[in-house]
């Protein structure tokens, strides 16, 4: 389980629900990872200078991304 996994459950169990049922906390933990969708959808990543230059499977045009962002 991620430390992002682990947080949501420790905020939803504390009852900060945000409106989210039981369902929909198991179908949060159950899915893919964000990571494993993204690679679906990726074709190639690369470094150029400061940013990465992504490009997605759909889309002609490359989005560029901060190198320093998380």
């Amino acid at each position: 389980m991620t430390k992002t996994r682990v947080k949501v459950l420790n905020h939803w169990l504390c009852k900060n629900r945000n409106n989210v049922n039981f369902f929909e906390l198991l179908n949060f933990f159950f899915d893919k990872s964000y990571a494993f969708k993204a690679k679906a959808k990726t074709k190639e990543i690369i470094l150029e200078n400061d940013y990465y230059v992504v490009y997605l499977n759909d889309f002609s045009s490359p989005i560029y991304y901060p190198q320093n962002f998380s």
